[in-house]
């Protein structure tokens, strides 16, 4: 444990699950907290017996606080920003510095070093353009180290899975597209504005979201097409955590659905690729690979719902020998939405 910080006392910024489960998991090992910040509305004046204050509350001796929470939308250097001179931790940060461990979506504070290293300087050999190399190095030193300075400043959600500044990408040329993790719709609605779209099928196995998919797309042309499946490297029964939102995963236990091999299930080409399906996106590609070999979409997939999607994804793509062009881009906070953009 990092002595320095085990003799300090902490603020932590945040209410939510993943600031309870550090205050928790500090006080067992005997390190004060002084309070909780909530910068929304107060709900509550103490969590766990601890003081809950506003952010414009703290005072001078509050001088080091934890951002304690873990989410793609909280505007981390904003937040920091607004805390003025105090000394920032990241929720990583905190993790990494005292050895503990913790596990979520790409972070893991017990993975080996030397493997995220390893891993990052296999991918930079198959990147060639300065942005996505630029930014493949914070990510390599936010995992590593957790540290504001190294934060991977996300470009925001406007152009997910339709970027605007690939070379070639060329959207208006992308008049057809497969979108595995369909969830409730909300993809196939932002291609409807960017792209001249003639043909879809998309895959979302959350009953919830399927359904509410279902009615958005059905909505418009017969050639639009959404099924209740999981994407996956083999056609079986896989078990599911339904939980109507967006993280709605393969587990091993749940309810059971169908998974499909996309090389069995598309019989035509399309434009474009996405895959979206929370820590199942390295199999879905496994199982799409003659159709990848035969027509060479346009594929944007993310990298971020495991620790080792990071490299193992694209590199899996490299193996592939179709003379891809790698891409790189941070749309949402934390490491969150980090998307491969693999051009043909």
């Amino acid at each position: 444990m990092n002595t320095d910080l085990s003799s300090r006392s902490f603020c932590l910024y945040g209410t939510g699950k993943a600031a309870r489960k550090l205050a928790e998991t500090l006080r067992e090992r005997g390190i004060e907290i002084k309070k909780f910040i909530d910068h929304l509305s107060l709900k509550e004046t103490h969590i766990m017996g601890i003081p809950c204050v506003q952010p414009n509350e703290l005072r001078g001796d509050d001088d080091h606080v934890i951002l304690a929470f873990f989410n793609r939308e909280a505007q981390v250097q904003s937040i920091a920003l607004g805390l003025g001179q105090r000394k920032i931790y990241t929720l990583p940060e905190i993790y990494l510095k005292l050895s503990l461990p913790f596990e979520s979506f790409w972070f893991s504070s017990v993975i080996n070093s030397h493997q995220i290293k390893e891993g990052v300087d296999r991918l930079s050999k198959h990147i060639t353009e300065k942005k996505s190399l630029e930014l493949l190095d914070f990510l390599k030193n936010f995992r590593l180290t957790g540290d504001l300075k190294y934060y991977p400043k996300p470009q925001g959600f406007d152009d997910q899975y339709f970027p605007h500044d690939i070379p070639g990408w060329e959207n208006s040329m992308i008049t057809s597209f497969v979108d595995c993790g369909a969830y409730d719709g909300d993809t196939f609605l932002l291609a409807q504005k960017k792209l001249q779209l003639a043909r879809y099928i998309g895959f979302e196995p959350d009953s919830m979201n399927y359904s509410q998919a279902k009615k958005r797309i059905g909505s418009h042309e017969t050639h639009y097409q959404i099924f209740p499946f999981a994407t996956w490297y083999k056609n079986e029964t896989l078990f599911f955590s339904d939980d109507h939102q967006e993280s709605s995963h393969v587990s091993t236990q749940g309810k059971p659905i169908q998974g499909v091999r996309l090389d069995d299930y598309l019989n035509q080409d399309y434009d474009l690729l996405k895959i979206d399906v929370e820590g199942a996106d390295l199999q879905t590609l496994q199982g799409a690979t003659n159709w990848i070999k035969k027509h060479r979409p346009k594929i944007a997939v993310s990298l971020y719902h495991r620790p080792t999607d990071l490299w193992e994804i694209p590199l899996f793509l490299a193996k592939l020998d179709l003379n891809y062009k790698f891409y790189l881009r941070q749309h949402g906070e934390q490491g969150m939405d980090t998307l491969l953009y693999a051009l043909p």
